[in-house]
């Protein structure tokens, strides 16, 4: 009987024991680390009453326990996709568990789409720059450029403009205005904006003809168009150009010209345009 009374002593002994053992916790002092794209190491403080291990579900990002003090290293790798990512380390410690978010930003990129020089007519107008950014950027006007000014930042899904406003220019000269785009981590991007100044013209009738060669223009410059009767086409020298049998009036608008010879229309062998007003 005595026998029978000291093992139901001994198994209540070791019911309570089990019932007075502390309850398996891990929690960690920092749940969610921020990196940059260029990654990083960092330490993460864990308080554990038990054994615990770390496992990250992403390649990209690795996790070691530290035997000395208990922490946890987190290395992340370096970012060269242009999209932000996330991975989750989780801490597993004998039915308890805690888990880490790490987040990655993108690799920034800026990129102009297309043409490094914009030009613009005389008149006052909006005029943009396209890029292909996946951040904010700054834009900055070089100094005396007091005619144009930025005006906002349009952001499509992908596409991105740049706009600016241009006073009309009432001088015969062109004006360029250098701009600068600057986003963190990019290299910065140097771009112009190139208004021309008024126009100049030349102006002649043609007659009873179907069509006729443009004439060539010596400039220093290769902007230019021609109207015949109403329609404006881009300036292509030698070109043939379609006329009404019964006469049209045939304007070549000239930028940017001092003087210029023209060659190929009978009858006219140059024309000063510094006295075309």
């Amino acid at each position: 009987m005595r026998t029978i009374i000291r093992i139901a002593a001994v198994f209540s002994a070791l019911l309570l024991m089990a019932s007075c053992a502390p309850k398996p916790s891990i929690s960690v002092n920092n749940p969610k680390i921020s990196m940059k794209a260029a990654g990083g190491k960092t330490t993460v403080e864990v308080q554990a009453n038990c054994d615990w291990v770390a496992k990250s579900d992403q390649t990209w990002v690795s996790a070691r326990k530290n035997e000395s003090d208990g922490s946890l290293t987190v290395n992340v790798s370096k970012n060269s996709a242009p999209d932000p990512r996330t991975a989750v380390i989780t801490l597993t410690a004998e039915g308890a568990s805690a888990t880490i978010t790490v987040n990655q930003e993108q690799k920034n990129s800026l990129v102009i789409d297309g043409e490094f020089l914009v030009y613009a007519s005389e008149d006052a107008q909006e005029t943009s720059l396209n890029l292909k950014t996946n951040t904010d950027y700054n834009v900055t006007i070089a100094s005396g450029a007091d005619w144009i000014k930025f005006k906002s930042i349009t952001k499509g899904i992908v596409d991105t403009k740049a706009v600016f406003t241009i006073q009309a220019n009432d001088s015969f000269e062109s004006r360029t205005a250098d701009i600068t785009f600057e986003a963190e981590d990019c290299t910065p991007i140097n771009a112009k904006i190139t208004q021309y100044g008024k126009a100049r013209y030349i102006g002649f009738g043609v007659k009873g003809i179907e069509s006729f060669p443009l004439p060539v223009i010596n400039n220093n410059e290769e902007k230019a168009y021609v109207t015949v009767g109403d329609k404006e086409t881009d300036y292509e020298p030698g070109l043939s150009v379609p006329v009404k049998s019964s006469g049209d009036n045939v304007t070549i608008k000239i930028y940017q010209m001092q003087s210029v010879q023209v060659k190929g229309i009978s009858g006219i062998n140059s024309l000063d345009l510094t006295k075309l007003r």
